[in-house]
């Protein structure tokens, strides 16, 4: 996705859902299904998703795939969906 038009889709995300984001996030991730062979590490920083999302996204992660370590920082949350099993 280009970065100015995924950072225009966390903020408004935000804006609209704000803290009902989380339980959004969560629903989304349950029925995720990901396509069998190896991804490219995707990272997601705080300054295209803002602040407030990263935390929430984390969480949502860890919910639904409680083994994994997303690597969380302050900065971003790093997935590797190879070891994300469906």
């Amino acid at each position: 996705m280009d970065g100015d038009a995924e950072k225009l889709m966390w903020q408004m995300a935000w804006q609209v859902y704000g803290h009902s984001l989380s339980e959004i996030l969560r629903q989304a991730l349950a029925g995720y299904k990901r396509s069998s062979g190896f991804d490219d590490l995707t990272r997601l920083y705080s300054t295209t998703a803002g602040h407030q999302v990263l935390p929430i996204l984390h969480q949502a992660l860890l919910v639904r795939w409680p083994e994994v370590d997303f690597g969380q920082s302050e900065l971003c949350v790093d997935c590797v969906l190879d070891f994300v099993h469906t």
